[in-house]
C-alpha cells in the first residue's frame, strides 16, 4: 500500500503484553497478527518473562519488544506495568490508537477495521475466557436502566445469542484483551494497579 493511501487510515499500534506462559498458542497468534488486513499498523510486545531466553526468541523473529523486568513484582503490578509500557510507546511514537491484544486471543483478520467502524474512544471485542463449561464472556453488560448488572457468564451459556449480532453494546466492563483505545484516553489514564 502506498504511503499516500495509508495516511487515510488512523495509525494503530497493536500492543501485546506477553510471557512464555502463552507460548502454547504463539504460532497461531503471531500468524493471525501478521495476516491482519488493516493497512496502517505496527506490532510491539511488552515481554514480562523471567529470564532472557523468551526475549531473545522474540527478537530473533524480528518482533519489536519492550522488556519488562519482573523482579519483586506481583502479577497484577507486572501486568499493569506491561500495559502502561504499551500505552507510553503508543504515545511516544504518535499512534492514534492502541489496539491492546492479549497473546491468547485470536480475533478475525479485520478486527481493527470492525472496531474502528464504531467511532468510539474505547471499544472492546468480546471474547471468552476459561474452558468448556467454565468458560464465560469477558464482559458485564448493562441493562437499559444502567443500574442492574447482568452476570457475564449468563451470556455465555447459550441463553442469549442475540447479543452476538455484530452491533455496538453499552457494557459495564470488559476484559482488556481485545480493546481499541484512542490516543486521548491513553494520555489521560495510565494503567495502574491499586492493592487494598
Amino acid at each position: 500500500m502506498t504511503d499516500k493511501r495509508r495516511r487515510y487510515y488512523p495509525k494503530v499500534l497493536i500492543g501485546t503484553p506477553s510471557s512464555e506462559m502463552k507460548d502454547y498458542c504463539w504460532d497461531e497468534f503471531i500468524s493471525r497478527v501478521k495476516s491482519f488486513s488493516y493497512p496502517n499498523c505496527d506490532f510491539v510486545i511488552a515481554d514480562n518473562t523471567q529470564g532472557r531466553k523468551h526475549l531473545k526468541d522474540l527478537r530473533r523473529q524480528n518482533i519489536n519488544v519492550i522488556e519488562i523486568k519482573p523482579k519483586m513484582k506481583n502479577i497484577f503490578n507486572l501486568l499493569a506495568e506491561s500495559h502502561d509500557a504499551l500505552r507510553l510507546h503508543a504515545l511516544k511514537y504518535g499512534y492514534q490508537y492502541l489496539f491492546h491484544l492479549e497473546s491468547d486471543i485470536i480475533p478475525p483478520q479485520d478486527v481493527i477495521e470492525r472496531l474502528l467502524l464504531h467511532k468510539k474512544k474505547i471499544v472492546a471485542g468480546c471474547y471468552f475466557i476459561g474452558f468448556g463449561n467454565e468458560s464465560h464472556l469477558m464482559l458485564v453488560e448493562q441493562e437499559e436502566n444502567y443500574v442492574n448488572i447482568l452476570e457475564a457468564n449468563k451470556l455465555s451459556k447459550g441463553a442469549d445469542f442475540d447479543f452476538f449480532d455484530g452491533g455496538l453494546k453499552k457494557i459495564h466492563n470488559a476484559g482488556l484483551g481485545c480493546t481499541l483505545i484512542h490516543r486521548q484516553i491513553l494520555k489521560d489514564f495510565p494503567f495502574r494497579y491499586f492493592f487494598n
